[in-house]
């Protein structure tokens, strides 16, 4: 009798239950189609401008030393003065010029005395060549310490800087401002009626870059004015690391309003072209792998399509791989995939 009972109330729950679930199962499962909007990609022209950032240089830039330590005996020139190539800047210490005039002097008498002899016949050719090549060897000396007691300008320039005072010892002094020239010297020369800038171009842009291009350069210092730089050198070879190439300008600068140091920003014009341009909101990126894509219209099914960012105007972008006045979405790109339905918004 117990057994019978339980049985009952089984049979009673299992009918309960699926009754349940027959009543709370859908005929049909609902499914949800995403609301989009689009916009058309459409052909139209443009002028495409590389842009890139650098810092400005002087033409030409040395820390002008010696070969020998020694004490700085005269600077003859402020610090913003202007020279000439081989004016005579810094006198350092002649110690060893002193005492090489000294040896000089002393092998000159040797040597007029022996040239007499020599003329007379009482001295041997053989005599009188090693007191000659003393001599030359003793003349080759004394300017060699002459030079190495006078520091000269190598090229126009302005005094920029001394590193080692007036009256302090030359041995090694580096400079140490960051961002020039760390060689050891006293004074500091730079060529400032011309400046440069050196921009870093990417791969893809090098192919547009050419000797003798013009581009306008700007700097936060100097407010709204620009610049008209020249492209004058192109290093022959890419970075193993950035992948760039090293592109100098050059500005001119008679005014000297532009100074080594300056933060520029250079604009590079290029020819006028055409491009397919679509919505920047209708750009999906797929994460992890570097590769953007649009979704296309196609009755009302959508249909991924890789594309190649090419230039940006506004926020407007002209892509590759993509055919102009193809319909493509600009909202739900990441609520739908590649054959999604999808119920647009008119």
């Amino acid at each position: 009798m117990k057994k019978n009972v339980l049985m009952i109330f089984s049979i009673l729950m299992l009918v309960m239950v699926g009754c349940n679930n027959q009543a709370t199962t859908p005929a049909e499962k609902e499914i949800k189609i995403p609301t989009v909007k689009t916009a058309i990609a459409q052909q139209n022209n443009y002028d495409p401008v590389l842009r890139f950032s650098g810092t400005m240089v002087a033409n030409r830039e040395a820390n002008l030393g010696s070969a020998l330590p020694g004490r700085v005996e005269k600077c003859f020139y402020p610090v913003n003065k202007n020279v000439k190539a081989g004016e005579l800047l810094i006198k350092l210490s002649g110690e060893l010029l002193h005492q090489a005039e000294a040896e000089n002097n002393a092998i000159q008498k040797d040597y007029d005395r022996v040239a007499r002899l020599y003329e007379k016949g009482s001295v041997t050719a053989q005599q009188y060549d090693h007191v000659s090549a003393k001599l030359e060897a003793s003349n080759a000396k004394t300017t060699m310490m002459r030079n190495f007691s006078e520091i000269r300008a190598p090229f126009d320039g302005t005094i920029v800087d001394y590193i080692v005072n007036e009256g302090e010892v030359y041995a090694i002094a580096p400079g140490l401002k960051p961002g020039y020239s760390y060689t050891s010297g006293v004074v500091r020369l730079m060529q400032l009626d011309t400046v440069k800038i050196a921009i870093e171009v990417p791969q893809v842009d090098f192919h547009h870059i050419h000797l003798g291009q013009e581009a306008t350069v700007s700097m936060e210092a100097l407010g709204d004015t620009t610049f008209t730089a020249v492209v004058t050198r192109i290093l022959p070879y890419f970075s193993t690391v950035t992948r760039t190439a090293t592109v100098e300008l050059s500005i001119p600068n008679p005014d000297r309003i532009i100074y080594p140091g300056m933060y520029a920003e250079v604009a590079v014009n290029m020819p006028s072209t055409t491009g397919i341009f679509v919505p920047q909101e209708s750009i999906f990126n797929l994460s992890g792998t570097g590769q953007e894509y649009v979704f296309a219209l196609q009755g009302t099914h959508v249909k991924r399509l890789s594309v190649k960012r090419v230039f940006n105007v506004d926020d407007m972008v002209a892509v590759e791989g993509i055919d102009n006045g193809t319909t493509i979405l600009t909202t739900g790109i990441r609520k739908v995939y590649d054959g999604s339905e999808v119920n647009v918004i008119r």
